[in-house]
């Protein structure tokens, strides 16, 4: 399904994940304003940071959690941005497919 991005993590990694908002802020004539991360139950952000419209997630294994090899697992980011005196609301969500590499 090409709607559900998914890429490959290992349990033992510590990786940037990046959710590039660029264009969308663009098309809206928008300002990023602020954004969260949900990675589940099983992964963890360690950090987050915003540059030039990119969201960058810092995302490991949750400390206590067993991550299943074969399992895709969710990291949403929500994006909060102002255009044209409305606040606007958007969710990505990318799926991490557990892999010893």
């Amino acid at each position: 399904n090409p709607t559900k991005t998914w890429g490959l993590f290992d349990p033992n990694a510590q990786l940037d994940i990046p959710f590039d908002w660029a264009a969308w802020l663009a098309d809206i004539g928008g300002a990023y304003v602020s954004h969260t991360i949900d990675p589940g139950t099983v992964l963890d952000e360690v950090s987050s940071a915003q540059s030039g419209g990119v969201i960058v997630a810092l995302i490991k294994v949750a400390v206590g959690q067993i991550a299943v090899v074969g399992t895709k697992y969710p990291v949403t980011c929500r994006i909060t941005a102002s255009a044209g005196g409305l606040t606007l609301i958007d969710d990505r969500t990318v799926y991490l497919k557990i892999v010893e590499r």
